[in-house]
């Protein structure tokens, strides 16, 4: 068994062609000195050519050439534990790119049913009902006859056989139809004669027919592989032979008349194992399981024994050898047996390390993971969304509603915009997945004596209002189990169906069918089920369990988050935006519930996934401090920009709910640097065109409005443009100026916390000075490691000859990021003396006192002999007038901790001033001034 390393700190790393293996090695010195324990890579697999990220994987048991090789990996693994650090990876069980590149998926183009990878990925075959036994591929940017007649779609030949090309998609032919191309050598005027290629192809049109008759998979795969080797063979050897192949292939594609080669290519495709189809139209009679709705993934079949084993050698081998230390898993929820798969690889990797497993979920509010799931814990994004809280003022939401609903109109809550907007997700984007599911519906219906008489419509509109009620992404009902947390979110979601159907004239017949619908998830009316019945039933439950997570994450995710900005801050993965009120005892009973639970899962504010960074949403957090000042600033500006805008069919571009939008996003992430605001124009720009198609409101992905788009940019150029809009500009400027020491001090706390409750801390890539990024591909930019590298060495060096110089000068050019990475530095650096203090540690809220001044929130970490205590200010804008950088000295005032009894008379040191002090008085009480001395945060460690 591998000998541990302790997790302290994870580095995320997003590795593609411009950041390859080769280039952790020179990093590797400078993620030691901040402190990380195990750097945190981004897939690493064969994915599609040029990924930016790797999770459209092609072959998980080859590492991706464009990364470097297996044996770099394994370099790099070995300079990383000489310097006690970790790998944890990320890999991918959920989905694969249904690409040429991918071997499991071209044999299945090629063979179809006859694959013996056939069982490796989610396919109906008996769908569509037209063609059952095919694939269908939306890929076409047209629909298939005019493809057709625009002579789009190529025959080619190449090493693996003959292929239909579709500009950069490649199709393999079926080896069985190969006949259809060969017999052509009869229209080659200049092979006729040939006697030696006329047998060829006889011997070869032989043998291809044998093939066809090949009912045994195995022998046939064999077969089909032998055959290809040889005919590939005699092409690239025999002289005659590939003239005659070219030739053949040049009749197919200029030579015959053009109604001729329409024909041909027609008729072979239409023998092949799959249906190219427009990619607008046939992704509505799609028949395999999607990576939500994206086209190029396909579902993995991860729970099919044979499965899992051949698509995880790499992985384990990885494990087996010592090269990674911990796994984790993308999208547990698209499994259909998470627990299942979970234990599997728990078995087989404890032999090799202690399991480090962590998942990738999204927690609804309250939610709770799995308690059969065996994993260190999440990933983070509940820690993102519970942190975040302690930055909002709640006094603040309301004043913040009567501003938004003023300026836009909008009197929805944000839960109405969510069920709209995941309503739209089901009819428009999955439309496939819920015939499926509606049909399954159906047959079990049809069994029912009480529910035969359902129509198709009743129980899809049943299906329909279920999901969009559904609060969390996905229960994880499984055969003869269920779980009172799964039975109360399928009863949530059926009351809030009923009461959305309250006088609606055919109430009773859509109450029956709700009933239903939730009978069969919960598994109820049992007692009289055959068999047969049972099992379609269970079976029902674990597919419609893999269809609510895509309706979320695209409904809640990637549309309602783009159609409602009360305060931006909160727009995050897994969070609810439409919060009305919010207590810090909720971050305490979180963290000691994490503690007992889940003490080492992660703790997260960035992550190559979220709508906006941890710098970002800590900025945004202060309008709830201001709503006021907040409000008179949007009325200010919409006033100069007035004529900016222009109207489409009568409407306003931007809308009002766009502009109040796009204001906010300018002031989250306008840059402390002016040098960057040319940059920072293009990178507003096009974040704005991907945050109009998330929103579906007046243009989309799918059906993108290019005069409403060139509007929109036109817009927002205009307003970033200092010879336009200087007013504009210099106002916004002074007021997120105004703002920065605010949400500064938001973040470096943010990151304390991070550091120092339950749970391993991780960053993500640059994330450790000010990153203002938005989005992918905006937060997936060039990282300069050599500058981060000579800060940290400044910073070092200063703590060692002039530590209060240091101090002083990070606050006051706070803007530059050091104070940040300062305070990740020297959290990090006590974790790593204190690994149990900060990972068993018992933590135990402390109370605050404050009058007429800085919020505080604080608690202790205890573990034997040590202790730490932890204290960051919150809610600080009411308190900035005089700053005039991020010390809060002057501004303490009457505030106090209550310490715990027994602590009083300690000796504590503070980490950030290195002053040894007994912080208490006779009362257990630290005073604010005492606390936050000479740092605006608090973080002391005691032995004893």
């Amino acid at each position: 068994m591998q000998e541990k390393i302790p997790y302290i700190a994870t580095y995320r790393l997003q590795m593609n062609k411009s950041f390859r293996f080769a280039d952790i090695l020179p990093i590797i010195p400078y993620i030691k000195k901040l402190g990380i324990s195990h750097l945190y890579l981004s897939p690493i697999f064969k994915s599609r050519s040029g990924s930016e990220h790797g999770y459209d994987v092609c072959d998980p048991n080859i590492i991706n050439p464009e990364l470097g090789t297996i044996e770099e990996l394994i370099e790099i693994s070995e300079e990383l534990q000489s310097n006690e650090i970790g790998i944890l990876l990320d890999i991918v069980p959920n989905h694969m790119a249904t690409d040429y590149e991918n071997p499991f998926f071209r044999s299945i183009l090629e063979n179809g049913k006859m694959s013996p990878f056939a069982h490796f990925f989610d396919i109906n075959w008996d769908e569509p009902e037209s063609s059952p036994g095919v694939i269908i591929l939306p890929v076409l940017g047209n629909t298939y006859g005019t493809v057709l007649d625009s002579e789009e779609l190529k025959l080619e030949y190449s090493e693996d056989g003959f292929i239909i090309r579709y500009y950069e998609h490649k199709f393999p032919v079926d080896p069985t139809t190969y006949p259809l191309i060969l017999n052509h050598y009869k229209d080659i005027p200049e092979v006729t004669n040939e006697f030696e290629i006329q047998r060829s192809f006889y011997e070869f049109e032989i043998e291809l027919n044998t093939l066809g008759n090949e009912t045994d998979v195995k022998n046939r795969y064999n077969k089909t592989q032998t055959l290809k080797n040889r005919f590939n063979e005699i092409y690239n050897t025999k002289l005659k032979f590939k003239e005659t192949i070219d030739s053949i292939l040049m009749y197919w594609n200029e030579r015959a008349e053009t109604s001729e080669r329409r024909r041909l290519i027609n008729e072979l495709h239409f023998q092949q194992n799959y249906r190219l189809r427009y990619w607008k139209s046939g992704q509505k009679e799609i028949n395999y399981r999607r990576f939500f709705n994206i086209n190029h993934l396909i579902g993995v079949r991860v729970e099919d024994r044979d499965v899992f084993h051949e698509t995880h050698k790499l992985i384990l081998d990885l494990v087996k050898n010592g090269v990674v230390q911990g796994l984790r898993i993308d999208h547990i929820d698209g499994l259909l047996d998470p627990a299942g798969y979970l234990n599997e690889l728990n078995r087989l990797v404890k032999e090799y390390m202690e399991p480090f497993i962590v998942v990738e979920k999204i927690l609804g509010q309250d939610e709770a993971l799995p308690e059969d799931w065996s994993i260190a814990g999440t990933t983070g994004y509940d820690f993102i969304n519970e942190v975040g809280h302690i930055f909002i003022d709640s006094k603040g939401l309301e004043p913040l509603d009567e501003l938004y609903r003023s300026f836009t109109g909008e009197r929805r809550s944000f839960e109405d915009i969510a069920r709209v907007s995941s309503l739209k997700i089901i009819r428009d984007l999955l439309s496939a997945e819920l015939e499926r599911l509606g049909k399954r519906l159906k047959k079990i219906a049809s069994w029912d004596a009480k529910a035969c008489d359902f129509s198709g419509e009743d129980l899809k509109d049943a299906l329909i209002s279920f999901t969009a009620s559904l609060s969390v992404y996905r229960t994880y009902i499984r055969k003869g189990a269920l779980h009172q947390q799964d039975r109360q979110y399928i009863d949530d979601a059926f009351q809030a169906s009923l009461e959305r159907i309250r006088n609606d004239k055919n109430m009773e017949e859509k109450i029956n069918a709700l009933t239903f619908v939730r009978n069969v998830l919960l598994q109820e009316d049992r007692v009289d089920l055959s068999d047969r019945d049972r099992e379609e039933r269970e079976e029902f439950a674990e597919r419609y369990q893999q269809f609510t997570g895509p309706v979320m994450a695209k409904g809640h995710e990637d549309t309602a988050l783009y159609r409602y900005a009360r305060l931006l801050s909160l727009n995050e993965v897994g969070g609810n935006p439409g919060i009305s009120s919010y207590f810090p005892e909720r971050f305490h009973i979180y963290n000691q519930k994490k503690q007992r639970q889940h003490p080492f899962s992660m703790n997260t504010s960035s992550t190559h996934d979220t709508k906006r960074s941890g710098d970002i949403r800590a900025r945004l957090h202060v309008f709830s401090e201001i709503p006021e000042l907040l409000g008179e600033k949007i009325k200010y500006w919409t006033g100069l920009n007035e004529s900016k805008k222009k109207k489409i069919d009568n409407r306003l571009v931007p809308a009002p709910f766009m502009e109040i939008f796009i204001y906010r996003t300018i002031m989250g992430s306008l840059p402390y640097n002016d040098d960057e605001f040319d940059s920072f124009r293009e990178r507003i720009k096009l974040y704005m065109l991907k945050a109009a198609r998330e929103a579906k409101l007046r243009t989309d992905w799918d059906d993108p409005d290019p005069y409403y788009e060139d509007q929109l940019i036109s817009f927002v150029e205009s307003l970033l443009n200092w010879e336009e809009s200087a007013e504009f500009l210099q106002d916004l400027k002074d007021f997120v100026n105004r703002i920065a020491p605010a949400g500064a001090l938001n973040s470096i706390g943010k990151n304390l916390l991070k550091i120092t409750c339950p749970g391993i801390s991780d960053i993500y890539q640059g994330n450790e000075i000010w990153d203002l990024s938005l989005v992918d591909p905006d937060n997936r930019r060039y990282v300069d490691y050599q500058k981060r590298l000579r800060m940290l060495n400044e910073i070092i060096e200063g703590e060692e000859k002039e530590p209060e110089n240091l101090r002083r000068d990070i606050l006051e050019n706070f803007r530059d990021g050091r104070i940040k990475m300062y305070v990740i530095w020297k959290a990090l650096q006590e974790c790593k003396k204190y690994p149990d203090l900060f990972t068993k540690g018992d933590y135990i809220p402390l109370k605050v006192e404050t009058e007429n001044t800085i919020e505080v929130f604080s608690f202790m970490r205890i573990e034997n002999n040590l202790a730490a205590l932890v204290a960051i200010p919150r809610l600080v804008m009411k308190h900035i007038d005089n700053w005039t950088n991020l010390s809060i000295s002057q501004n303490l005032h009457s505030g106090k901790v209550q310490m715990l009894e027994g602590y009083q008379h300690k000796k504590w040191l503070n980490v950030f001033t290195g002053e040894m002090q007994i912080l208490s008085d006779q009362n257990l009480q630290i005073s604010y001034e005492s606390l936050f001395k000479g740092f605006p945060l608090a973080l002391y460690i005691s032995k004893f």
